[in-house]
């Protein structure tokens, strides 16, 4: 729920529809709806978003720049389609570079990524000192 604040809240309004799914005893449930309802649980969801947004702005900053304001618009998307993190820097940006070919209609953008995956590739080869 941490990683995912849509299923949290659904959970804090109805947990017994949100957690249908999964095969949970009465108990189980209770607790989740417990751990929902905690004001504490949305910090940890920042916490969480604020990590994997810096592993993007740190390894593509070109990219991030070019986004601007729209930066966390286009995150709150891609990490619905990708709640799993990456541990490493590159893969995470990776990802991202990825999905943003896939997705974005500005070919100013894809540039921008094409440019920042180029480099990446380089400095994780050796050639070019960052």
């Amino acid at each position: 729920m941490v990683m995912d604040a849509t299923f949290a809240e659904a959970v804090r309004e109805d947990a017994l529809r949100a957690l249908s799914a999964y095969d949970l005893e009465t108990r189980e449930r209770e607790r989740l709806a417990g751990i929902a309802a905690q004001p504490g649980l949305r910090i940890g969801t920042f916490f969480h978003h604020s990590f994997r947004m810096t592993k993007i702005a740190y390894t593509l900053p070109r990219t991030k720049e070019k986004l601007g304001e729209k930066l966390g618009a286009v995150l709150m998307l891609y990490w619905d389609e990708y709640p799993n993190v990456y541990e490493y820097f590159d893969r995470e940006a990776r990802r991202f570079a990825g999905w943003l070919l896939a997705h974005s209609e500005s070919e100013e953008l894809k540039q921008v990524v094409r440019e920042e995956l180029a480099v990446l590739d380089l400095a994780l080869s050796g050639i070019l000192e960052v």
